[in-house]
């Protein structure tokens, strides 16, 4: 997780044009955020895919906090949902997952916080929600990257359908 949060902030420290001490990112994620440094989030069309991604998250929250499913029931209903996303929404999913508007889909994922916690039981919280790893949302997508990003540096413990 640690790894995964390090690029993230490599991503946004790129973009705010910081000094980078030690880059981790590829040639070709650096090269996709310089030429596209104008661009918005969603090519501008955040009006139309903030409220598909919103419904879908809370969507997916509702499954995984229901109190009368057990996991291999929330996970079957989970795939069904899944089955209704193209291979483009599972590409859009994981880009909004990445950025700062969908962090909470995984890196900074919700969890229920009780006096007394210590570190390893909050990030073993965070672990057990993590949406996108524990329902394998996606999973369909082709190849080992999409614009140069690869899906296992964020989503590692996925269970690719092209490695299968």
């Amino acid at each position: 997780m640690t790894e995964q949060r390090a690029k993230i902030r490599e991503l946004y420290d790129f973009k705010r044009k910081a000094v980078i001490k030690k880059p981790t990112l590829s040639a070709n994620e650096l090269n996709y955020l310089a030429r596209n440094d104008y661009m918005k989030y969603y090519g501008g069309h955040q009006h139309r895919l903030g409220h598909y991604f919103r419904h879908l998250f809370q969507t997916y929250k509702y499954l995984h906090y229901h109190p009368n499913l057990n996991m291999k029931e929330k996970y079957f209903y989970g795939k069904t949902l899944r089955a209704q996303l193209s291979t483009y929404e599972q590409a859009l999913l994981f880009i909004n997952s990445i950025s700062t508007v969908g962090m909470k889909w995984e890196l900074l994922a919700e969890y229920k916080e009780k006096s007394g916690m210590n570190l390893e039981r909050i990030f073993k919280l965070r672990r057990d929600n993590h949406l996108i790893t524990r329902y394998n949302l996606i999973k369909n997508l082709p190849g080992e990257s999409s614009f140069g990003f690869k899906y296992r540096t964020y989503y590692p413990s996925i269970k690719y359908e092209s490695e299968e």
